[in-house]
Protein backbone atom coordinates (compact mmCIF):
# COMPACT_ATOMS: atom_id res chain seq x y z
CA UNK A 1 0.00 0.00 0.00
CA UNK A 2 1.08 3.38 -0.66
CA UNK A 3 -0.38 6.83 -0.25
CA UNK A 4 1.31 8.87 -2.82
CA UNK A 5 5.04 8.73 -4.95
CA UNK A 6 6.25 11.76 -5.43
CA UNK A 7 8.95 10.21 -7.38
CA UNK A 8 6.40 8.54 -9.98
CA UNK A 9 4.65 11.55 -9.97
CA UNK A 10 7.72 13.49 -10.88
CA UNK A 11 8.81 11.28 -13.47
CA UNK A 12 4.90 11.57 -15.36
CA UNK A 13 5.39 15.00 -15.16
CA UNK A 14 8.59 15.04 -16.90
CA UNK A 15 7.89 12.41 -19.64
CA UNK A 16 4.28 14.41 -20.20
CA UNK A 17 6.13 17.37 -20.33
CA UNK A 18 8.52 16.15 -22.84
CA UNK A 19 5.54 14.35 -24.87
CA UNK A 20 3.74 18.06 -25.44
CA UNK A 21 7.09 19.41 -26.28
CA UNK A 22 7.66 16.35 -29.07
CA UNK A 23 4.47 16.89 -30.02
CA UNK A 24 4.71 21.13 -30.82
CA UNK A 25 7.88 20.36 -32.11
CA UNK A 26 6.30 17.59 -34.88
CA UNK A 27 3.92 20.09 -35.66
CA UNK A 28 6.44 22.71 -36.65
CA UNK A 29 8.79 20.77 -38.57
CA UNK A 30 5.13 19.64 -40.63
CA UNK A 31 4.40 22.96 -40.70
CA UNK A 32 6.86 25.57 -41.18
CA UNK A 33 10.41 26.25 -42.42
CA UNK A 34 13.24 29.13 -42.39
CA UNK A 35 12.97 29.17 -39.09
CA UNK A 36 13.45 26.22 -36.19
CA UNK A 37 13.66 23.82 -39.38
CA UNK A 38 14.98 24.57 -42.33
CA UNK A 39 12.85 22.66 -44.59
CA UNK A 40 9.15 21.22 -44.17
CA UNK A 41 9.84 17.86 -42.91
CA UNK A 42 7.41 16.48 -45.77
CA UNK A 43 9.18 17.61 -48.41
CA UNK A 44 12.57 15.96 -47.16
CA UNK A 45 10.32 12.79 -46.86
CA UNK A 46 9.37 13.27 -50.53
CA UNK A 47 12.88 13.74 -51.73
CA UNK A 48 14.23 10.81 -50.08
CA UNK A 49 11.59 8.06 -51.18
CA UNK A 50 12.49 4.60 -52.12
CA UNK A 51 10.00 1.99 -53.98
CA UNK A 52 9.42 0.69 -50.05
CA UNK A 53 7.87 3.51 -49.21
CA UNK A 54 4.44 4.75 -48.85
CA UNK A 55 3.23 8.18 -49.55
CA UNK A 56 4.56 10.96 -47.68
CA UNK A 57 0.89 11.61 -46.34
CA UNK A 58 1.23 8.25 -44.72
CA UNK A 59 3.94 9.19 -42.23
CA UNK A 60 2.19 12.12 -41.16
CA UNK A 61 -1.00 10.69 -40.62
CA UNK A 62 0.63 8.31 -38.51
CA UNK A 63 3.17 10.31 -36.44
CA UNK A 64 -0.24 12.83 -35.97
CA UNK A 65 -2.66 9.87 -34.30
CA UNK A 66 -0.22 8.85 -32.44
CA UNK A 67 0.57 11.72 -31.13
CA UNK A 68 -2.64 12.20 -30.01
CA UNK A 69 -2.96 8.70 -28.89
CA UNK A 70 -0.14 9.20 -26.31
CA UNK A 71 -1.95 12.30 -25.34
CA UNK A 72 -5.00 10.62 -24.58
CA UNK A 73 -2.71 8.05 -22.49
CA UNK A 74 -1.76 11.24 -20.56
CA UNK A 75 -4.79 12.90 -20.37
CA UNK A 76 -6.24 9.38 -18.63
CA UNK A 77 -2.74 9.28 -16.26
CA UNK A 78 -3.53 12.85 -15.02
CA UNK A 79 -6.68 12.13 -14.29
CA UNK A 80 -5.67 9.10 -11.90
CA UNK A 81 -3.54 11.30 -9.78
CA UNK A 82 -6.99 12.34 -8.41
CA UNK A 83 -8.60 9.12 -8.00
CA UNK A 84 -8.25 6.57 -5.06
CA UNK A 85 -8.88 3.37 -4.15
CA UNK A 86 -8.82 1.33 -1.17
CA UNK A 87 -5.08 1.71 -0.74
CA UNK A 88 -4.15 5.10 -1.51
CA UNK A 89 -4.20 6.95 -4.28
CA UNK A 90 -4.94 4.94 -8.00
CA UNK A 91 -2.06 6.27 -9.66
CA UNK A 92 0.50 4.12 -7.66
CA UNK A 93 -1.81 1.64 -6.38
CA UNK A 94 -1.19 -0.71 -8.73
CA UNK A 95 2.04 1.79 -10.58
CA UNK A 96 1.57 0.42 -13.86
CA UNK A 97 3.51 3.18 -15.56
CA UNK A 98 6.39 2.64 -13.02
CA UNK A 99 9.16 5.44 -12.24
CA UNK A 100 11.74 3.28 -15.15
CA UNK A 101 8.86 3.36 -17.69
CA UNK A 102 8.20 6.87 -17.82
CA UNK A 103 12.18 7.17 -17.56
CA UNK A 104 12.28 5.19 -20.54
CA UNK A 105 9.34 7.48 -22.14
CA UNK A 106 11.44 10.60 -21.71
CA UNK A 107 14.32 8.83 -23.12
CA UNK A 108 11.96 7.95 -26.42
CA UNK A 109 10.57 11.44 -26.64
CA UNK A 110 14.21 13.33 -26.98
CA UNK A 111 15.08 10.53 -29.53
CA UNK A 112 12.38 12.06 -31.18
CA UNK A 113 13.44 15.58 -30.84
CA UNK A 114 16.89 14.80 -32.17
CA UNK A 115 15.78 12.75 -34.92
CA UNK A 116 13.48 15.46 -36.22
CA UNK A 117 16.20 18.15 -36.08
CA UNK A 118 19.02 15.59 -37.79
CA UNK A 119 15.86 14.69 -40.65
CA UNK A 120 15.10 18.21 -41.17
CA UNK A 121 19.31 18.42 -41.60
CA UNK A 122 19.14 15.24 -44.03
CA UNK A 123 21.59 13.54 -42.31
CA UNK A 124 20.32 10.21 -43.01
CA UNK A 125 22.94 7.95 -41.33
CA UNK A 126 22.34 9.75 -37.88
CA UNK A 127 18.49 9.71 -38.63
CA UNK A 128 18.55 5.88 -39.39
CA UNK A 129 20.48 5.08 -35.89
CA UNK A 130 17.95 7.16 -33.67
CA UNK A 131 14.77 5.61 -35.47
CA UNK A 132 16.82 2.11 -34.02
CA UNK A 133 17.96 3.36 -30.69
CA UNK A 134 14.35 4.69 -30.23
CA UNK A 135 12.12 1.82 -31.68
CA UNK A 136 14.42 -0.18 -29.36
CA UNK A 137 13.07 2.27 -25.94
CA UNK A 138 9.76 2.20 -26.99
CA UNK A 139 9.45 -1.54 -27.68
CA UNK A 140 10.95 -1.18 -24.12
CA UNK A 141 8.15 0.75 -22.27
CA UNK A 142 5.68 -1.55 -23.93
CA UNK A 143 7.39 -4.93 -22.70
CA UNK A 144 7.62 -3.32 -19.28
CA UNK A 145 4.41 -2.36 -19.20
CA UNK A 146 2.46 -5.57 -20.45
CA UNK A 147 4.53 -7.41 -17.90
CA UNK A 148 3.66 -5.01 -14.86
CA UNK A 149 -0.26 -5.32 -16.61
CA UNK A 150 -0.30 -9.37 -16.75
CA UNK A 151 0.77 -9.14 -12.66
CA UNK A 152 -2.21 -6.88 -12.07
CA UNK A 153 -5.06 -7.98 -14.01
CA UNK A 154 -5.84 -10.43 -10.84
CA UNK A 155 -6.09 -6.99 -9.07
CA UNK A 156 -8.25 -4.95 -11.37
CA UNK A 157 -10.67 -7.74 -12.47
CA UNK A 158 -11.79 -8.03 -9.08
CA UNK A 159 -11.70 -4.20 -8.48
CA UNK A 160 -11.46 -2.09 -11.54
CA UNK A 161 -12.82 -3.92 -14.64
CA UNK A 162 -13.00 -0.49 -16.46
CA UNK A 163 -9.86 0.33 -16.25
CA UNK A 164 -8.18 -2.89 -16.86
CA UNK A 165 -9.70 -2.73 -20.48
CA UNK A 166 -8.30 1.46 -20.45
CA UNK A 167 -5.17 -0.11 -19.89
CA UNK A 168 -4.97 -2.88 -22.13
CA UNK A 169 -6.58 -0.89 -25.39
CA UNK A 170 -5.36 2.36 -24.76
CA UNK A 171 -2.76 2.30 -22.99
CA UNK A 172 -1.08 -1.15 -23.99
CA UNK A 173 -2.09 -0.62 -27.78
CA UNK A 174 -1.61 3.04 -27.94
CA UNK A 175 2.25 2.14 -26.86
CA UNK A 176 2.37 -0.99 -28.96
CA UNK A 177 1.27 1.61 -32.16
CA UNK A 178 3.83 3.68 -31.14
CA UNK A 179 6.72 1.42 -30.63
CA UNK A 180 5.70 -0.60 -34.14
CA UNK A 181 5.38 2.73 -36.41
CA UNK A 182 8.68 3.36 -35.61
CA UNK A 183 10.31 0.11 -36.02
CA UNK A 184 8.50 0.04 -39.80
CA UNK A 185 9.64 3.94 -40.23
CA UNK A 186 13.42 2.48 -39.23
CA UNK A 187 13.23 -0.30 -41.58
CA UNK A 188 12.53 2.31 -44.42
CA UNK A 189 14.69 4.83 -43.61
CA UNK A 190 17.40 2.40 -43.67
CA UNK A 191 16.44 1.92 -46.72
CA UNK A 192 16.58 4.78 -47.93
CA UNK A 193 20.12 5.82 -46.28
CA UNK A 194 21.66 2.33 -48.24
CA UNK A 195 20.40 4.54 -51.12
CA UNK A 196 22.00 7.79 -51.00
CA UNK A 197 24.84 6.59 -48.57
CA UNK A 198 28.60 7.53 -50.70
CA UNK A 199 29.10 3.99 -51.24
CA UNK A 200 25.40 3.37 -53.28
CA UNK A 201 26.10 6.54 -55.25
CA UNK A 202 29.68 5.53 -56.18
CA UNK A 203 27.78 2.39 -57.76
CA UNK A 204 24.95 4.07 -59.00
CA UNK A 205 22.28 2.48 -56.27
CA UNK A 206 19.69 4.91 -56.10
CA UNK A 207 15.78 5.66 -55.17
CA UNK A 208 14.72 3.22 -58.16
CA UNK A 209 17.28 0.43 -57.70
CA UNK A 210 15.93 -2.27 -56.01
CA UNK A 211 18.49 -3.23 -53.80
CA UNK A 212 17.81 -0.64 -50.42
CA UNK A 213 13.86 -1.76 -51.59
CA UNK A 214 14.66 -5.20 -51.14
CA UNK A 215 16.70 -4.46 -47.94
CA UNK A 216 13.74 -3.13 -46.07
CA UNK A 217 11.60 -5.49 -47.39
CA UNK A 218 13.71 -8.71 -46.26
CA UNK A 219 13.72 -6.43 -42.22
CA UNK A 220 9.84 -6.35 -42.44
CA UNK A 221 9.62 -9.79 -43.24
CA UNK A 222 12.27 -11.05 -40.71
CA UNK A 223 10.24 -9.33 -38.07
CA UNK A 224 7.10 -10.74 -39.37
CA UNK A 225 8.12 -14.14 -39.34
CA UNK A 226 9.73 -13.71 -36.08
CA UNK A 227 8.14 -11.47 -33.89
CA UNK A 228 4.28 -12.49 -34.70
CA UNK A 229 4.59 -15.74 -34.19
CA UNK A 230 6.58 -15.53 -31.08
CA UNK A 231 4.08 -13.01 -29.78
CA UNK A 232 0.80 -15.71 -30.36
CA UNK A 233 2.72 -18.83 -28.86
CA UNK A 234 5.42 -17.48 -26.39
CA UNK A 235 4.29 -14.39 -24.88
CA UNK A 236 0.71 -14.90 -25.78
CA UNK A 237 -0.61 -13.65 -21.74
CA UNK A 238 1.76 -10.88 -22.33
CA UNK A 239 0.54 -9.78 -25.57
CA UNK A 240 -3.09 -11.14 -25.78
CA UNK A 241 -4.94 -7.63 -26.61
CA UNK A 242 -2.14 -6.09 -28.12
CA UNK A 243 -3.96 -5.95 -31.28
CA UNK A 244 -2.29 -3.32 -32.85
CA UNK A 245 1.05 -4.05 -34.47
CA UNK A 246 -0.36 -6.43 -36.91
CA UNK A 247 -2.90 -4.11 -38.39
CA UNK A 248 -0.31 -0.81 -38.55
CA UNK A 249 1.88 -3.40 -40.57
CA UNK A 250 -0.67 -4.34 -42.73
CA UNK A 251 -1.89 -0.72 -43.16
CA UNK A 252 1.74 0.57 -44.44
CA UNK A 253 2.74 -2.57 -46.84
CA UNK A 254 -0.76 -1.93 -48.20
CA UNK A 255 -0.12 2.16 -48.74
CA UNK A 256 3.00 0.83 -50.33
CA UNK A 257 1.91 -1.38 -52.57
CA UNK A 258 -0.77 1.44 -53.66
CA UNK A 259 2.11 3.91 -53.85
CA UNK A 260 4.02 1.45 -56.44
CA UNK A 261 0.91 1.19 -58.25
CA UNK A 262 0.48 4.62 -58.99
CA UNK A 263 4.28 5.49 -59.46
CA UNK A 264 5.98 4.64 -63.05
CA UNK A 265 8.86 2.99 -63.36
CA UNK A 266 8.64 0.63 -60.21
CA UNK A 267 10.44 -2.71 -60.16
CA UNK A 268 7.36 -5.37 -60.52
CA UNK A 269 9.35 -7.93 -58.32
CA UNK A 270 8.70 -5.31 -55.45
CA UNK A 271 5.01 -5.04 -56.27
CA UNK A 272 4.29 -8.86 -56.20
CA UNK A 273 6.13 -9.32 -53.31
CA UNK A 274 4.22 -6.76 -51.22
CA UNK A 275 1.34 -7.61 -52.46
CA UNK A 276 2.36 -11.51 -50.96
CA UNK A 277 3.06 -9.74 -47.70
CA UNK A 278 -0.48 -8.12 -47.77
CA UNK A 279 -1.81 -11.64 -47.98
CA UNK A 280 -0.20 -13.18 -45.55
CA UNK A 281 -0.42 -10.27 -42.84
CA UNK A 282 -4.38 -10.25 -43.51
CA UNK A 283 -4.04 -13.80 -42.36
CA UNK A 284 -2.18 -13.84 -39.46
CA UNK A 285 -4.13 -10.69 -38.63
CA UNK A 286 -7.86 -12.70 -38.66
CA UNK A 287 -6.03 -15.62 -37.22
CA UNK A 288 -4.79 -13.91 -34.16
CA UNK A 289 -7.51 -11.80 -33.45
CA UNK A 290 -9.96 -14.61 -33.69
CA UNK A 291 -7.34 -16.61 -31.50
CA UNK A 292 -7.32 -13.81 -28.71
CA UNK A 293 -11.20 -14.02 -28.60
CA UNK A 294 -10.86 -17.78 -28.33
CA UNK A 295 -8.38 -17.59 -25.31
CA UNK A 296 -9.98 -15.08 -23.47
CA UNK A 297 -13.01 -17.34 -23.36
CA UNK A 298 -11.19 -20.43 -22.84
CA UNK A 299 -8.23 -19.66 -20.85
CA UNK A 300 -9.20 -16.22 -19.09
CA UNK A 301 -5.59 -14.12 -17.69
CA UNK A 302 -7.71 -13.47 -14.51
CA UNK A 303 -9.04 -17.02 -13.17
CA UNK A 304 -11.20 -15.91 -10.23
CA UNK A 305 -13.51 -12.97 -11.20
Amino acid sequence: MVERDYILLGSMTLSGSLHFLTMIFGFLSYTTEGGLFNNVSGNVTTKYLIQFSPHNWVFLLWTTLIFLWITLIFIYLGVNVFRSNRDGKFYCNPALMSTPIFGIMSISFILHLTWLFLWDNEFLVGTTLVLFLLSLSNWTVAILFSMRLLEATEFLSHHARIDLWIYRFLIQNGLATYAIWITLEFFIKFGVALAWSPVSQKIEIHDYAPIPSAVSAIFITFFIAIIFPMEMILWERYFRYMTTPLFVTLWTVSCIYARLNQVPHQDETMRIYSLTLIVILTLLFIGRNSYMVLRHFLSPIAKHV
